[in-house]
């Protein structure tokens, strides 16, 4: 209608111009004679010259009086509407074409051009200007008269205006008529213009078709985020609840479109939201529409994305913490709230949400259901943390509970994060040991103990770990409390394993589904659990238990806390020796890892055997009688795990290095001089330097690690001593020094082998102790000891550990009786 009315005054805007244009045009031609007029439009009158000058005047009067209307007009109408001044829209934004200032302009130019046509004598032209002026002042008359219409008549034609126009006016003129008008707490003057943004917010959703809004939007729901920041700063509760309807309404309009556009006023607006909470009244509070829709608005409107496989928000941030922050807001930090009322207030609340996370309609999807149930956990803990102790125990604990099987998954999600949040406040956390927030939650427990233990009795914990856990230790890892300016040692992760391995040693009847919750907890590594409780005796294990079954449980119900912890170390030793099985099983020696590992050894010696060519001649002298025998160079016990890496890492290196020098040193055993010396001696150097030169052997080899020493007389008489010799690094060989003169000794080294050999049980045994019940308990890592049958530890030491023994053929020829000596470090 509106655009057929645009297009109506336009035809007829376009038709005056036109019959003024063929009046002017056939007036011209009669006077040039070029067209005749009929006799029946001709004018008869006499003294036309006087007529002409007569209406000259009168159409130079008819232009001064059209400018003095618009003047008066202007005078007495200053009246501004959303930026628009009332003047401004009748002279030249209703108008198309005849734009007032346009008319006046063009009056003056035809009074000046008629001047000439009264000189020229050109009668018919002359009556034409005068008709047109004529013209020009009804217009003018016509278009200011809607002044007497009254205001509200200009303001719905400004507002249809705006409306249409919106676009191409911009938010400049909402921005300065909404937060610089003097009237901005006026109520009448904030709901005007509320109603027009209200339209041109709606018709711009309408232009919405994806999630990349148009900046005209973004502007306008700027502008209402100002307006209401505004408001607040200007502290008028009146004014700020009508503003709260109106974004209410705002993310109602844009839920109810076909194409959900995610408003961001609420993340612009979120701080100054709750301050505002304290200005206002409770009749204020009950009485609006926003206080009763916004929340269940702002989650229809919320937009999850999934970005590499992760839900992201791309807006109405901070929502689970809406209902707490409102609790605080109106109840805890707002003493003119009566009793009565903040009852009624938190139970409000507290069904708000009950209804928004089991009865909401359809919009709200799985992923808001989940960011539903995060902030009902948020507020549950709110309630306890606040001592709320009677809508905990009269609608959380005493709700539908495990009866309404249709809400079971969530309402288990709330129990549980609750019993665990409520375990640790109760007797885990020693900042608030005896603070009123663990008297409240000791009450809470005391108050609901025999609900409790039936809903976890009732509960298959197994099920409810396999797609909840994450979920619990996402939101309870965030509760922890901290002191306010040190660092802590994190314990919530502890505190919720231990309820729910506490909880399984009570409730379950096997002791499969015991295993299952272990596994959930802590996959395939029990290790680090099991240190934990079991680290040194089981006295830490039995508190814990203790006062958890005294929270949870009477006394009547359970075997002792030694019995339970007995039954956990069994199914843990039980685990872990599955796991160490498994474990061995998958990294059993093959083959072919036993083959490789095999060359890779070999090439080890040969390196190290080719890096001390001095001392490891490849060839004898065939003219000399030398000592041929088969030795054994050295023999460890490795894991599969080493074995099956193949790559050997510098320990083993190391290790093959000192054999290999070991074995020189042991076929020169005779023909070395060794001497011991204390290892707070100040004269080490000294006494090696003093015996090498005694002995008369001109040394030309140094075997050892280092050749200066600290808190030494003279700590670099070594290092000069040597500085010309061949130095030979000896590993792990710290307290062992030796000079030799090398060319006195020729040794060969050849033919290596490497054998791999299973332990015998004997050797087994010695890792291995028994305890009351004849049992074998092998010590599978640091001192923690799992049951093993004989046969099942032969089996399954077979896999995970070897002994390799090396051995090569040796040749050597030792050409004298001393070629060398050393001293060997001693402690005192």
């Amino acid at each position: 209608m509106k655009n057929k009315s645009k297009t109506s005054k336009l035809i007829w805007e376009i038709t005056v111009i036109l019959v003024i244009s063929i009046i002017f045009i056939a007036s011209i031609l009669a006077d040039f004679s070029i067209i005749k007029i009929p006799d029946i439009l001709a004018l008869r009158i006499n003294g036309k010259e006087d007529l002409l000058l007569s209406l000259f005047t009168t159409q130079a009067t008819l232009s001064t009086i059209s400018i003095a209307i618009i003047a008066l007009a202007s005078g007495v109408v200053s009246d501004s509407i959303f930026g628009i001044s009332v003047t401004r829209y009748i002279s030249q934004l209703k108008p198309h074409i005849f734009k007032h200032q346009r008319l006046i302009t063009f009056s003056l130019i035809i009074t000046f051009i008629n001047f000439i046509a009264v000189s020229f004598n050109l009668f018919n032209t002359s009556i034409a200007f005068f008709f047109l002026s004529i013209v020009i002042s009804i217009i003018l008359v016509k278009d200011l008269f809607v002044i007497f219409l009254g205001k509200r008549e200009i303001k719905n034609q400004i507002e249809s205006y705006i409306i249409e126009n919106y676009r191409t006016i911009g938010m400049d003129n909402f921005r300065i008529s909404l937060l610089e008008n003097e009237n901005i707490t006026s109520t009448i003057h904030l709901k005007e213009n509320l109603n027009i943004i209200k339209k041109v917010f709606e018709k711009e959703l309408d232009l919405q078709f994806d999630d990349n809004k148009s900046q005209l939007l973004e502007e306008i729901e700027l502008v209402i985020s100002d307006l209401f920041i505004n408001l607040y700063e200007k502290k008028k509760s009146d004014t700020i609840v009508i503003i709260l309807d109106f974004i209410c309404d705002c993310y109602k309009i844009s839920n109810s479109k076909k194409f959900i556009v995610a408003l961001s006023i609420w993340d612009n607006i979120s701080t100054e939201f709750f301050k505002s909470m304290k200005l206002i009244s409770e009749e204020q509070m009950y009485n609006s529409t926003w206080f009763y829709q916004f929340h269940s608005h702002l989650f229809y409107n919320k937009k999850i994305i999934i970005v590499d496989n992760k839900e992201r928000s791309l807006n109405c941030f901070g929502l689970k913490y809406y209902t707490s922050s409102i609790y605080y807001a109106l109840i805890k930090n707002n003493s003119s709230y009566a009793q009565f009322n903040r009852k009624k207030l938190v139970n409000f609340l507290y069904e708000d949400l009950k209804d928004l996370l089991f009865y909401s309609q359809d919009q709200i999807d799985k992923k808001k259901k989940t960011e539903i149930l995060r902030e009902f956990c948020e507020f549950i803990k709110t309630l306890i943390e606040e001592g709320e102790t009677e809508i905990l125990n009269n609608r959380f604990f005493n709700w539908f509970g495990y009866r309404d099987k249709d809400k079971m998954d969530e309402y288990q999600v709330m129990f549980i994060t609750s019993c665990v949040y409520l375990y640790y406040l109760a007797c885990r956390e020693d900042l608030i040991k005896g603070t009123e927030t663990q008297k409240n939650a000791i009450e809470i427990l005391n108050s609901n103990k025999g609900k409790i233990k039936d809903f976890l009795y009732y509960i298959y914990l197994p099920d409810f770990l396999s797609k909840n856990l994450s979920f619990v230790y996402d939101h309870l890892m965030r509760w922890e409390k901290m002191p306010p300016e040190e660092a802590k040692c994190l314990i919530i992760d502890d505190v919720i394993n231990d309820f729910f391995v506490f909880t399984a040693i009570y409730i379950c009847w096997n002791n499969d589904d015991i295993s299952k919750i272990v596994l959930s907890l802590f996959g395939n590594h029990t290790f680090s659990i099991f240190t934990r409780y079991f680290r040194d005796d089981d006295k830490g294990i039995i508190k814990l238990i203790e006062e958890y079954h005294s929270l949870f449980f009477s006394g009547k119900e359970s075997a002792s806390a030694q019995e339970k912890s007995e039954l956990l170390k069994d199914i843990l030793s039980e685990k872990y020796k599955k796991e160490e099985i498994a474990s061995g099983k998958e990294n059993a020696v093959t083959d072919v890892t036993k083959n490789k590992f095999i060359e890779n050894i070999k090439k080890a010696f040969q390196d190290k055997v080719d890096e001390n060519s001095c001392l490891f001649e490849k060839e004898l002298q065939n003219d000399k009688e030398y000592v041929q025998q088969k030795v054994c160079i050295c023999e460890f016990t490795l894991p599969s795990s080493f074995i099956n890496d193949s790559k050997l890492d510098h320990y083993i290196v190391n290790f093959i290095h000192s054999a290999l020098l070991n074995l020189y040193i042991h076929i020169l055993n005779n023909a070395l001089i060794i001497k011991e010396v204390k290892y707070n001696d100040r004269t080490k150097q000294k006494t090696l330097v003093t015996l090498i030169k005694d002995m008369d052997i001109d040394a030309d080899t140094f075997i050892g690690n280092r050749d200066v020493f600290w808190g030494e007389e003279d700590k670099e008489l070594l290092k000069n001593f040597t500085k010309n010799m061949k130095h030979i690094k000896f590993p792990n060989g710290n307290n062992h020094f030796y000079l030799v003169d090398h060319r006195l000794v020729h040794c060969h080294l050849s033919d290596i082998s490497v054998e791999f050999i299973d332990l015998s049980y004997n050797e087994i045994e010695k890792q291995c102790k028994k305890d009351d019940d004849g049992r074998i308990l092998y010590n599978i890592t640091n001192d923690i000891y799992i049951p093993f049958d004989k046969a099942e530890l032969e089996e399954h030491i077979q896999r995970i550990k070897k002994k390799i023994r090396v051995h090569a053929h040796i040749h050597y020829v030792i050409e004298c009786d001393e070629v060398g000596g050393g001293i060997q470090i001693v402690s005192d």
